[in-house]
């Protein structure tokens, strides 16, 4: 369920960002790759027609049970349980064959974490955490960055959108002017006939 929840919040912030569904993203698609199925949170498509894998599965039961212990060692415990279990999965994401599997993918994994409080105490108790992602080619983003992640992609699709109207209104432009250039080569061709005609009939009857 807290999975589940955790892939209603990415579809949220998805929204709030303006991107559509079954445009500029896709969500849990398949892929099979050495006979694996391999099917991510999100693919989300740049106009530059690569596409980024985000993962929504970043463990958060053990953050959860540290900001509501009442006691400070408790506390302690599960924030360590936190960045250990983060680790792992980061580990696990480094390994999944997403840029084998899924065309035009950039050889990294956005992992989504839905607090922005799990991605700093994590690394409160594992000082090497961000290193270790970045090793494994996984990008740690909580709703804050992952949304200035996918504004960004949601202008990229408007400069290209503007940039397709634009060559658009100069194809259309061409077009028009061709043929207008041939409207014309045939308006002039019939006054030189109207005018072929008027010679004869101005002369003597």
């Amino acid at each position: 369920a807290r999975g589940r929840w955790g892939e209603d919040n990415l579809r949220r912030v998805v929204h709030l960002a303006g991107l559509t569904e079954g445009v500029h993203v896709d969500v849990q698609p398949t892929w099979t790759v050495d006979g694996r199925a391999v099917r991510p949170d999100l693919v989300l498509h740049l106009a530059a027609d690569e596409v980024v894998i985000v993962d929504a599965k970043a463990p958060m039961d053990a953050f959860q049970r540290a900001v509501t212990a009442q006691q400070r060692d408790e506390a302690v415990r599960h924030g360590k349980e936190h960045a250990s279990a983060l680790r792992a999965h980061i580990r696990d994401l480094g390994r999944k064959p997403y840029a084998a599997a899924v065309p035009n993918a950039l050889d990294f994994v956005v992992l989504y974490l839905p607090y922005e409080g799990a991605i700093d105490l994590a690394h409160e108790h594992d000082k090497d955490l961000f290193d270790f992602a970045i090793g494994n080619k996984v990008h740690l983003a909580t709703p804050h960055t992952l949304i200035a992640l996918l504004n960004t992609v949601a202008l990229g699709w408007q400069q290209r959108q503007l940039a397709e109207s634009a060559q658009r209104i100069v194809e259309l432009g061409t077009r028009l002017y061709d043929r207008i250039g041939v409207v014309a080569g045939h308006v002039a061709g019939v006054g030189k006939q109207i005018g072929g005609l008027a010679g004869p009939l101005a002369g003597p009857l």
